[in-house]
């Protein structure tokens, strides 16, 4: 072995958070798209040989759900070793989270004749503390939202036919004015007559409510709002929480046995990760969800359509296991109004979550791009093209661009960790560039200013807007983003955008292969990311292509999804 090796390149970092080298990033992204074929398969046949149905299928092992989930990103990493170990770099050291894992890549090695260390790098986690800690949360939470929902007297009782909405709370949802801030459906409601609109229902989710002031402060918007709200927590009773705190506890266990992926065994690994479930807060919630459905089914709430913001999560297979069974009638639409990268493969549904009644009788997305993508991977799905209603904006851009002072938007992504990555990535990038340019960044609306300047510090002296997004991308020359929809909202309007390169993990690009790349790229050093926004800072002209990446909204399409059968 050559001597004059850097440490670097004699390690190979396995763990979470452990630094890839800039070509084995590009070779991980390589994989992906083959891996994640395999990770479906491998989920399917988890789901087959251990029979799982009903409420067992809330665990997040078998939904795919890879921001829940590490198994995706394992599965991405370990065939990136065996692509190394083929090739015979030179490896001595390799790093791992824990001991399950390091028995993989020892079998690993073992397969191909290769000696090297295999080190774990932290493993104190007690999952017996972890199991205490999801029970105490998991009770404080049903305790909390029970007594919330009474205090505040959120039980509103439909009379009559209703549509049945789901969508989302945030802390930021009403207005002063008490006005709803509809983020998921945004404008339809301008397509309905007022007796429309009064059989719309929503029945939120609450997200980032944690704290007294909080849930009071939604409450009251609830309460002053002119729309209509069902509010699980306010239908639930203490028998419901009881029932989901009772099966949180019990259905990981329904797990016992484990398939192969290339020949590997994962089992003590996997039987970790679902040992994480039990009495997990998320599988907690989302068996409430299911006797929700039930409590409306049992006070005979005339439902009589659905409309499901659908990402196949176990949230949403709860809402539908709960409609097949108790509104056996009704028409389950679900509608996946986002654009977001092909490795969140849980919003891919496979044939066997179809027959297995989790999935929505009809399946929205907002363009052709998404038709494509659900209908390669279940063909029985029916799926129609819709409304983008929440990039409705994009069709109405005009270029408003400084021929003096270049702005770059940076549009950061949900997760505050690949947040903190691209900023360092791009925070000295002005000083090489070859013009003077304006650095811009927007924050996920799930995040608040506070929150990201406690992940990211760095960020403090950069300058960071509250304006919308169409607003920033009248303005923009490049766009800096990674797993944001921005992205392919710029690229739809000619905007070119460079996209982080994940450096620790699988890059999370939500651009559908169809859009040509002359227009982005990934970049996984700050010399690519120099070299990218120098060309692209000299193009004059853009060409848009919304058509081929959006729907456009009309009254028929919003109608088609809001209105009662």
């Amino acid at each position: 072995m050559n001597s004059n090796l850097t440490e670097a390149t004699k390690s190979f970092n396995l763990f979470t958070g452990g630094k890839l080298s800039s070509s084995d990033s590009l070779l991980l992204d390589q994989l992906e798209p083959s891996v994640i074929g395999k990770y479906s398969e491998f989920t399917d046949e988890l789901i087959r040989i251990n029979k799982l149905q009903g409420l067992s299928l809330l665990l997040n092992l078998s939904c795919r759900n890879t921001l829940a989930s590490p198994l995706l990103d394992l599965f991405c990493k370990i065939s990136l070793l065996e692509e190394k170990l083929k090739k015979l770099d030179d490896i001595r050291v390799i790093y791992v989270d824990n001991y399950q894992i390091s028995e993989v890549v020892n079998e690993l090695l073992l397969k191909y004749k290769y000696s090297a260390d295999v080190k774990v790098v932290s493993d104190k986690k007690n999952l017996y503390l972890h199991v205490i800690f999801n029970f105490i949360k998991s009770t404080y939470l049903a305790i909390v939202y029970w007594l919330w929902s009474r205090l505040m007297g959120l039980k509103m009782t439909p009379t009559g036919k209703i549509l049945f909405v789901d969508n989302f709370i945030l802390i930021d949802s009403f207005k002063s004015n008490g006005s709803f801030v509809d983020r998921y459906y945004p404008t339809h409601e301008d397509y309905l007559s007022e007796d429309e609109r009064d059989a719309r229902w929503y029945a939120p989710t609450l997200v980032g409510i944690n704290y007294l002031r909080q849930m009071l402060q939604v409450g009251q918007g609830v309460k002053s709002s002119k729309d209509n709200f069902l509010i699980q927590e306010a239908w639930l009773k203490i028998s419901d929480y009881l029932y989901a705190i009772y099966f949180s506890l019990l259905i990981p266990f329904k797990v016992k046995d484990i398939p192969k992926f290339k020949g590997l065994d994962f089992q003590n690994f996997i039987f970790r990760e679902n040992f994480k479930d039990i009495a997990s807060p998320s599988l907690m919630l989302a068996i409430c969800k299911y006797r929700f459905i039930r409590r409306l089914s049992k006070e005979k709430v005339d439902i009589c359509g659905v409309v499901d913001w659908n990402e196949n999560q176990i949230i949403d297979r709860a809402l539908n296991l709960g409609f097949k069974d108790y509104y056996k009638e009704v028409t389950v639409h679900g509608y996946q109004g986002f654009v977001l990268p092909e490795y969140y493969a849980c919003v891919q549904p496979t044939c066997l979550e179809y027959s297995l009644r989790t999935l929505p009788d009809i399946m929205h997305v907002p363009g052709k791009a998404g038709n494509a993508l659900r209908k390669s991977v279940c063909t029985k799905l029916l799926v129609k093209i819709s409304p983008a209603f929440r990039f409705s904006h994009v069709f109405n851009i005009k270029d408003l661009r400084s021929k003096k002072l270049p702005i770059i938007i940076v549009a950061l992504p949900m997760m505050l960790s690949e947040s903190r990555n691209i900023i360092l990535s791009i925070i000295d990038i002005q000083e090489s560039l070859n013009v003077s340019v304006r650095l811009i960044i927007k924050l996920h609306p799930s995040n608040t200013i506070k929150d990201f300047f406690v992940s990211v510090p760095e960020a403090k002296n950069l300058e960071i807007t509250d304006k919308n997004m169409h607003q920033l991308l009248e303005l923009c020359s490049v766009m800096i983003s990674s797993t944001s929809s921005a992205c392919v909202e710029a690229v739809s309007v000619g905007i070119p955008v460079a996209i982080y390169g994940n450096r620790y993990g699988v890059t999370l690009n939500p651009i559908p292969e169809s859009v040509p790349n002359e227009i982005w790229e990934v970049f996984y050093t700050k010399s690519q990311l120099v070299l990218f926004i120098n060309m692209a800072l000299g193009k004059k002209n853009r060409h848009s292509i919304v058509n081929d990446l959006f729907h456009p909204v009309s009254k028929k399409g919003a109608r088609e999804l809001f209105t009662l059968p």
